[in-house]
């Protein structure tokens, strides 16, 4: 078993958020064996403030304190936290479809192809449900790995929509922190984190 030297920058909210973005990418690029050589095989480890804004000069600096720890521990995941960098004002737009019409209804007997415990598949919709039954047992006849389910619900029958309401998350980097926030609006302060340990491989 050896072990690989590693050090990865990172912007974000907190020491915590920044290091499980840094496993998932490690895992999804490497895979998720223990001895993957990434940041995914060490612990996260205590948190240390370096600084309270940050500078390339302060970055610079870091590096070299790291490089005077010889990259920390085996393991385990070390952070400096180098400082602010900026703060995001985070706020929830809601629109409203302007377009199309709405949605027309009508109760139906639908079929579902059902490939987990709450996961179905639309596969067709009937008036009656002799018809649907008929259906649904003919795919399962086609398919004997496969389940399926009819279900009595209400369908949407013509080209509407049901869209009545669309949230979506407004972020916008700010270099200093404003004197005010508007209400409703989120001001949360951006730090870089370095990581730096020795991954299993």
């Amino acid at each position: 078993m050896g072990a690989n030297a590693f050090v990865k920058t990172v912007e974000d909210y907190s020491a915590r958020a920044a290091y499980e973005k840094l496993v998932a990418q490690a895992e999804y690029d490497d895979g998720h064996d223990s001895y993957n050589g990434t940041i995914s095989t060490c612990s996260l480890g205590r948190v240390a403030k370096y600084s309270d804004v940050c500078t390339p000069a302060v970055e610079k600096k870091a590096y070299k304190y790291i490089q005077s720890l010889d990259y920390g521990s085996k393991w385990v995941a070390s952070v400096l936290d180098l400082g602010i960098v900026g703060y995001d004002l985070l706020a929830v737009k809601k629109d409203s479809p302007k377009n199309g019409s709405p949605a027309r209804y009508q109760q139906k007997y639908v079929v579902y192809k059902r490939s987990g415990f709450d996961d179905e598949k639309y596969e067709e919709a009937f008036d009656k449900k002799p018809d649907a039954d008929t259906y649904a047992t003919k795919k399962a006849l086609e398919n004997p790995d496969v389940r399926y389910c009819v279900r009595k619900q209400p369908i949407i029958v013509n080209k509407g929509t049901d869209l009545v309401s669309d949230y979506r998350l407004e972020k916008k980097r700010l270099k200093s922190r404003p004197k005010s926030v508007k209400k409703g609006a989120v001001l949360k302060e951006v730090h870089k984190y370095i990581f730096y340990g020795w991954a299993a491989s």
